[in-house]
C-alpha cells in the first residue's frame, strides 16, 4: 500500500488539490474542534433538529426560487462555524454552528448564503475554474519534475511546484471572491424578502473575525480561505444601515427552537460533567431539562433521566420528541413493550417523520412478541415511502419480512438495500429470488423486475 502512494503521490496530489480548493469555495468558516462525548465525526441524522432548520430554510429556499422539495439538508457532527452545498443541492450544517450561534437569525443568515450559491449556479461554474486552476498546478508540477531530472535539484523543482500550487489556489481564489460577494447579495436579499434582519449574519462575521484573530492566521487577501472577510463585513454593516428590517425582533417561537436545538446537540455531543456545567440543577428551564435528561440517557442514568422527561412531556404533552426521549429511555434500560406508548405517541404528532417509525419498530422487535411484527411491517412500509434511502428501514423491513414467514418480500427489501448500497450483482440476485416468491404482475413483483432490469444494466 506505501508503495502504491509514492508510484501515485503526483495523482494524489491532483485529488487533495481538488479536495482543498472545493472546500476553500463553499466552506463559510474556520475549523476550532473541542473534545465530544466521543471523538468521531460525521454525518448524523436527529428528526427534531432537522425539522427546526427546515422551518425556517423554508421561506429562504422559496425567496430563491427554489422548491423547498430539491434541497436536503444534512447534519455534520463537527465544531467548526461551518456549512456548504455541494452540486446536488444537499445543504450540509455543521453542529459547531448550531452550538456556537448566539441566534437562530445568525443561522437562517448562513443558509441565506448558501442558498446564494446554488441560485446563482456557482456549483456549475466552479468545475471550469477548477480544472483551469488544476491545469496551472499539473503545469507547474511537469515544469518542476522537469527541472529536478536536469539539475538534480529537488529543493529547485519543489519551489517550483508548489509556486505553481499556490498560483493555481490563488487563481481560484480570485473567481471565489466574486461568488462570494454574490452569495452574500443574495443573502441580503432573501432576508429582506423574508422580512429578517440581517443583524444575526453580521454578528456571525464578527464571530469569523475573532476566530480569525485568536488563530493568528495571516491575513492574505488570496490564500485566505475567506478572502476579503472585512469587506464582505462592511457590506452587510452598510445593509443594516439601509433596511427596515435591522431592529426586527425574532419571534419567542424562534428563541425557544434555537435553545432547544443547543440542549439537544450539547445533550448528545458533550461530556455529562460539561452539560451539566451549562445547564445547572437550579435551572428549571425546558431546555435545560431537556439537556440533563438526554446526558443522563447517554450516560446510562436511567433513574435521573426519567423524572426530568416526565416533567417535559408534563409542561409539553404535544411535543412528539420528548415522548420519543423518553420511549428511548424505557428501551434502552431494558424495557421495550413499556417503550411502545411513548413511541406510538411521538408518530401520532409527528405522523411524516420515518425516524420516529424506526424506534417504534426496534422496540416492536426486541419486544420478542409476535403480534407487533405485523403493525411492525406497516409501519416500515410507510417508512420507505417517506424516506426511501433509508438503510436501517429496508434492514428492518428484511427482519420483520423475514420473521412473518414473507420470504418474497424479505428479498425485495434485500435487494432494495443491496441496491442502496451499490452492491449491484446482490441486488441482482435477491430480486431474482423476490420474484420466484411474489405474485406475478403484483407491485411487489413489478418493483424486483425493475431493480433486476437496473442492476443487469449497471452490471454490464
Amino acid at each position: 500500500m506505501h508503495n502504491l502512494l509514492r508510484l501515485n503521490q503526483p495523482i494524489i496530489l491532483i485529488y487533495l488539490n481538488r479536495l482543498l480548493i472545493l472546500l476553500i469555495v463553499f466552506s463559510v468558516s474556520f475549523a476550532s474542534p473541542v473534545k465530544s462525548r466521543d471523538n468521531t465525526s460525521g454525518i448524523f441524522r436527529d428528526t427534531e433538529v432537522e425539522n427546526i432548520i427546515k422551518f425556517y430554510a423554508d421561506p429562504i429556499f422559496k425567496a430563491a426560487g427554489l422548491s423547498e422539495k430539491e434541497i436536503k439538508i444534512y447534519l455534520v457532527k463537527d465544531n467548526s462555524l461551518n456549512a456548504f452545498v455541494t452540486s446536488n443541492k444537499s445543504l450540509f450544517i455543521t453542529s459547531g454552528l448550531l452550538t456556537r450561534s448566539q441566534s437562530l437569525n445568525e443561522i437562517i443568515g448562513v443558509i441565506a448564503h448558501e442558498t446564494g450559491h446554488i441560485a446563482g449556479g456557482h456549483l456549475t461554474s466552479v468545475k471550469a475554474e477548477l480544472n483551469n486552476a488544476e491545469f496551472k498546478y499539473l503545469l507547474a508540477t511537469a515544469l518542476g519534475a522537469l527541472v529536478g531530472v536536469a539539475s538534480k535539484d529537488v529543493k529547485a523543482a519543489n519551489m517550483i511546484i508548489q509556486g505553481g500550487k499556490a498560483l493555481a489556489i490563488t487563481e481560484f481564489l480570485r473567481y471565489s471572491r466574486s461568488q462570494e460577494s454574490s452569495a452574500d447579495t443574495a443573502a441580503i436579499k432573501y432576508l429582506e424578502k423574508t422580512k429578517q434582519s440581517a443583524r444575526g449574519y453580521a454578528n456571525f462575521f464578527r464571530q469569523l473575525r475573532y476566530d480569525r484573530s485568536l488563530q493568528g492566521e495571516l491575513e492574505h487577501s488570496y490564500l485566505s480561505t475567506h478572502p476579503l472577510n472585512s469587506e464582505r463585513l462592511s457590506f452587510i454593516e452598510h445593509h443594516l444601515t439601509q433596511s427596515t428590517y435591522t431592529n426586527i425582533q425574532p419571534p419567542e417561537k424562534q428563541i425557544r427552537d434555537h435553545k432547544i436545538i443547543q440542549a439537544k446537540l450539547n445533550g448528545l455531543f458533550l461530556s455529562k460533567r460539561k452539560v451539566f456545567e451549562k445547564y445547572p440543577e437550579h435551572d428549571q428551564s425546558t431546555h435545560s431539562l431537556y439537556a440533563r435528561a438526554l446526558s443522563n440517557y447517554l450516560s446510562g442514568d436511567m433513574s435521573d433521566s426519567i423524572p426530568l422527561i416526565d416533567r417535559l412531556i408534563k409542561k409539553n404533552k404535544k411535543y412528539p420528541y420528548f415522548y420519543q426521549l423518553k420511549g428511548l429511555i424505557l428501551f434502552k434500560d431494558g424495557h421495550p413493550e413499556d417503550s411502545l406508548p411513548f413511541f406510538e405517541k411521538s408518530i401520532e404528532l409527528a405522523p411524516k417523520e420515518s425516524l420516529l417509525r424506526i424506534n417504534l419498530v426496534q422496540a416492536q422487535i426486541e419486544s420478542r412478541n409476535d403480534k407487533y411484527l405485523e403493525p411492525a411491517k406497516t409501519h416500515l412500509n410507510v417508512a420507505t415511502r417517506l424516506d426511501y434511502n433509508s438503510l436501517e428501514t429496508w434492514r428492518l423491513l428484511t427482519i420483520v419480512s423475514g420473521r412473518l414467514g414473507k420470504m418474497g418480500d424479505m428479498h425485495l427489501a434485500q435487494s432494495e438495500l443491496s441496491l442502496l448500497k451499490r452492491k449491484y450483482q446482490a441486488a441482482k440476485q435477491f430480486s431474482i429470488r423476490a420474484m420466484k416468491k411474489l405474485p406475478a404482475g403484483s407491485p411487489g413483483w413489478l418493483r424486483a423486475k425493475d431493480i433486476l432490469e437496473k442492476t443487469t444494466l449497471s452490471i454490464d
